[in-house]
Order: structure tokens, then sequence, then C-alpha cells
């Protein structure tokens, strides 16, 4: 947002302070530039990545004029204005008698010491970055002047988490699913940002990179503002209520629980832009794959749809019943699993989670309750009852077979067409079930006054 030449009283929190600053800022500039001609600028080369069009992006050299050495070669000369020293009073008088400047700001996680010397030049610095000719430009100090104004009287720092994921694709730019929790669609500056940071979205070659489409997990909440390097308890509990694991990690399960698809959760970054906590980190999660293009796919009503299961989720009957939560986990994880053995035992934990809940220490006919309580459960029709059934009785066995060692010797069943499943056809008839079951538990553990089990077996397999 771009503000007018002069910003007005109503605007503005402290209007001395927006005085003293651009006029110092104006004045530092003229010293500059009245003691040092352009040429005289050192000159910095440096490689990084552009977008070029579409989804292309190269490699190339910016050149920039280091101006801010400057600022530090007439530090004498800038900080003997008196403008300089009428900032550092007000400061004193506003700030720092409070606790607010030349302490350590931040939150329990990530802090700095702000001295007053940061928020005088905080403007200045970022008027000469990277730019050709040294000007003053009004409506830039006002964009600026706003920004640090707020930061210095707000009793929050706001936080931004991205995880961006390979393969999920929409018509959709951006899917609102609460407030600050979104999907969005990354833009070519922010996949630059991204690269230049040496954070790998893709196989280069020869200084060229393309890149399908990206989309991402946003999730922006704030903490409290903490002074002095305190610590908080509430801060750490309120991090962990908005950490990867409580809302990307269910997200990226429900995206793979609603539809089959490849979806690859590549990385985790945590950012924010402030002068009390700036702070950028991330986390690896997979290595992009460069072979699969975008194979999941949202369009509108199924974003619609898909948002309808997010809120469903977040329903304390769902969040109450943990034996759904472990449910809902495996299945993710064993959609994520690059081995068919690995997925088999992961939807066994998954089934066992969702049709075993109530029987605690017992042991007996495991196989047998849960392939009569699926076929009853996910079928209405007698026919395909008869075929679940079955199913998951040679599921309940093959999973048998990988967990005792004796996967090489794993009997599959035979398909309508008298020939035998491979074991990744079958692994993937299993998640079809799994998937079409829980969609059902959750919709079953939406409705009030549910049991703690949800489902009372002997009546929902006898009709009574």
């Amino acid at each position: 947002m771009l503000y007018f030449l002069r910003m007005t009283e109503k605007e503005l929190k402290n209007p001395k302070l927006y005085e003293y600053l651009k006029n110092y800022t104006q004045k530092a500039i003229r010293i500059i530039r009245e003691n040092i001609t352009e040429n005289e600028v050192p000159i910095e080369r440096r490689i990084k990545w552009f977008h070029q069009k579409g989804n292309d992006y190269v490699r190339d050299i910016e050149i920039n004029k280091l101006w801010f050495l400057s600022i530090h070669k007439h530090k004498d000369k800038i900080q003997a204005l008196t403008e300089y020293k009428d900032l550092k009073n007000l400061l004193d008088k506003s700030f720092v008698s409070i606790g607010r400047l030349d302490t350590m700001v931040g939150t329990s996680f990530s802090s700095n010491r702000i001295r007053k010397e940061d928020v005088i030049d905080f403007i200045l610095y970022r008027l000469i970055i990277k730019k050709d000719r040294l000007i003053f430009d009004s409506r830039i100090f006002n964009t600026y002047y706003k920004q640090l104004e707020n930061e210095l009287y707000c009793d929050f720092i706001y936080q931004e988490r991205i995880t961006i994921l390979q393969g999920f694709n929409s018509n959709k730019k951006k899917i609102v699913l609460t407030d600050g929790i979104e999907i969005i669609e990354l833009k070519p500056e922010d996949i630059v940002d991204l690269l230049n940071r040496d954070i790998h979205l893709g196989r280069e070659s020869l200084n060229y990179l393309h890149i399908i489409q990206l989309y991402a997990i946003k999730v922006n909440y704030k903490m409290d503002k903490l002074f002095g390097g305190q610590k908080s308890e509430k801060q750490i509990n309120q991090f962990e209520k908005y950490s990867f694991e409580k809302i990307d990690l269910p997200i990226i399960n429900l995206l793979k629980l609603m539809k089959t698809g490849k979806l690859i959760p590549l990385i985790t970054l945590y950012r924010n832009n402030t002068i009390s906590a700036t702070s950028y980190s991330w986390k690896q999660l997979n290595q992009p794959n460069i072979v699969f293009k975008s194979t999941y796919f949202l369009d509108k009503k199924e974003v619609a749809k898909f948002k309808k299961l997010f809120n469903s989720v977040k329903n304390e009957n769902v969040i109450e019943r943990r034996f759904l939560n472990i449910a809902l986990n495996r299945f993710g994880q064993a959609v994520e699993r690059k081995s068919t053995e690995d997925k088999i035992i992961d939807f066994s934990i998954c089934a066992e989670a969702l049709f075993l809940n109530d029987l605690g220490n017992i042991q007996g006919e495991l196989k047998y309750r849960l392939s009569l309580r699926a076929s009853y459960f996910i079928s209405n029709s007698a026919a395909e009852r008869i075929n679940i059934f079955r199913t998951m009785k040679d599921f309940y066995n093959i999973r048998s077979q990988i967990v005792h060692g004796t996967n090489n010797k794993i009997k599959l069943p035979k398909k309508e067409d008298d020939t035998y499943y491979k074991l990744e056809e079958f692994c993937q008839l299993i998640e079809n079930y799994l998937r079409r079951a829980l969609l059902k538990a959750i919709e079953i553990a939406n409705t009030p006054n549910r049991s703690e089990f949800f489902v009372d077996w002997n009546k929902y397999v006898l009709q009574i």
C-alpha cells in the first residue's frame, strides 16, 4: 500500500517521531550524496536466480551499488545532525524508558537486542539498498514508516510458516480453510526468494530451472512480544498449538484421504520479518521429484468438499477420539510410503484403530472381527460386503506374513478375472476401502450424542 507524500496525524501514532525520522533520513541521504560520487560507490556482483517467464527460472549476475557502505564512511557527519540527537532523545522518552528498546525483544524462541540506532536507520538502509541512484522517495518512506511504527507499538510478533506441496494443483489460487490457515499458489517472486536462499525446488541444468506449479500450506499466527529476555510458558503452549504436527500434517493427511493422487510435502519454512525478531529457517521434508507432474488436482467443487472435511475433523467429537486420529495419521503415512510392504503395515494399524478400538486387551478372532466389521461398515450392498470381508481377511493374512518376515512367500488372492493380484494392486484396493471407511467415520463422529467408540459394533453388524 502506498501513502501520500505526507501522512496525516490521524494515520500516525507518533507524529513527532514521523517528522524527526523523515527530516533525519532526508539529511542523511543529502550528506552521502554530497560527499561521494556515484562512480566512487563500490559495486557488488552476485549470481542470483530470476524469473524468466511462465515456470522458467534462470541464474544470472545481479549488479548492485553498495550505498550502505557510505553510511559507515560518513557516520560521524550523519550522527552529528541535530535530527539524529533529537531522535535519540525522543526514543529514550517514548520507548527505552518503558523497556521496549535497548533490550532483548522477541518471543520465547527468537529474540534480538533492538537498539535506538536500529530504529533510526531502519528506513534509511531500505531506501538506499539495491538502488542505482540515491534519492529520497516520500511514498516509499511512508510505507516503511508505517511498518516501523506498527512494530514499535504492537504487542505481538506475527509468525508465518509455509509448507510447500509438490504435486498439488487447483483452479483456485487461494483456498482459505480458516482464519490464518490457507493453501496458496506460490508467486514467481516467492519462488525466486526461495531459490536465492539455496532451497532446492528441482534439478538445475546449466543455470536453468523449470518448476512445475507450486502450492503451499500457509499458516499465520501471532505471539506475545516479550521484553528483556523473558520466557513464557503460555507462549510455549501457544507455539505447540500452531505447530506443523498440529496443523500442516493433518491437512496433508486429509488431502491424501479425500482422493488419490501424488502429493509430496517438500519443505517447511518458518519466517518473520520484523526489527524485533527477524528469522528465517527451514526444514527439508522430502527431496523434490523431477519425474512426475501434478497428479493431485482439486476443482472448485472438490475445494468446497475439502473445506467441509477440514471443518469436520476440527470438531471436538473427532479430536477427542484418539483412535480416529491414529487411523487418520497412519493412513496419511501409508499413502506417502515408497515401500508397498510398509504401506500394508501402516494400513493395518489404521484398520485396527478404526475397527478394533473397543477391544482393549481382548485378542481373540481379530482377523474375523476386523473383516466382518469393515464389510458392514463400508458398504450396504450384500454382494460387496462379501467381497470386502474376503479381501480384509486376505489383507490381515498378508500383513501377518510381512510382519513375521515371510514376505518372500506372500500368497495374494485372485481377482474376478481369475488372475492373481500384484501386491501393489492389492494395496491400492485396501487404500480405497479404508478411504471410504475413514470418510464415513468422520461423518458419524460429527453426529451429536455418539458413544465413545461412535459405533456399537454388535448392533451394527447384527442390525438390531
